[in-house]
């Protein structure tokens, strides 16, 4: 049996990505509620969410379906249990389902030769996925390594907003400075993150704009043919 099948949905990726970073910020700032929980959830409904994408592969979508239940019992768990070694391993199981759309949805829009609006869609989910894979992956330094950037709350037992933030803000190379890395290696990686930011935008718009122009030419030689 084949484990590809046609046409995944990237739409369902992009309302969970987009749900889970302006959900957490909402509630927090509306409601002035915040909690491992409530992060733990959101990600666990990203997740449910944004399966859906992964449809393309069989093998991929049981995978992602195994991640989101050990997530989902680890979320329900987070309250009664909140130690260290739970909390942790939620956050790696959601870097792994991150990790593992990355590489999906690049498989998905580099061979894939029409430029369609899923395709689009998908560009922004790979761009909205990089940044929370490094986003997770500076939580998960923070936790191992203190101190490794300033004004850090003592909050890095659960994934950290802040890095979440500095980490779109590294992405885009905004960089406003209130979060600054202090130790070599997250440095390392912070600007290797603003490096793949920008390749990745002049990539991708350059790989869509030359597909759109050689489809164009494409269309105006058969037109002539058939005149």
């Amino acid at each position: 049996m084949q484990s590809k099948l046609k046409n995944p949905n990237f739409y369902y990726l992009l309302a969970g990505l987009l749900s889970l970073l302006l959900i957490n910020p909402i509630i927090s700032d509306l409601l002035g509620y915040s909690s491992n929980w409530l992060t733990s959830a959101t990600f666990s409904s990203c997740m449910i969410i944004g399966i859906w994408s992964l449809h393309g592969s069989k093998t991929l979508f049981r995978l992602a379906l195994v991640l989101i239940a050990i997530s989902t019992t680890l979320s329900i768990l987070n309250p009664i249990y909140p130690q260290l070694p739970l909390q942790m391993l939620n956050i790696l199981v959601v870097l792994i389902f991150c990790v593992m759309s990355v590489i999906f949805i690049l498989a998905e829009i580099t061979t894939d030769l029409k430029v369609d609006a899923n395709r689009v869609v998908g560009g922004i989910c790979l761009y909205l996925l990089i940044g929370l894979v490094f986003g997770i992956t500076y939580t998960i330094l923070e936790a191992f390594l203190p101190g490794s950037f300033s004004n850090m709350p003592e909050q890095a037992q659960r994934i950290n907003s802040e890095l979440i933030y500095y980490s779109y803000v590294t992405l885009t190379t905004m960089g406003y400075g209130d979060i600054v890395p202090l130790r070599p290696l997250v440095r390392t990686i912070a600007y290797l993150e603003a490096i793949i930011g920008v390749f990745y935008m002049a990539i991708m718009i350059g790989s869509m704009i030359g597909l759109l122009l050689n489809r164009a030419g494409s269309n105006t030689e058969d037109s002539k043919s058939n005149n």
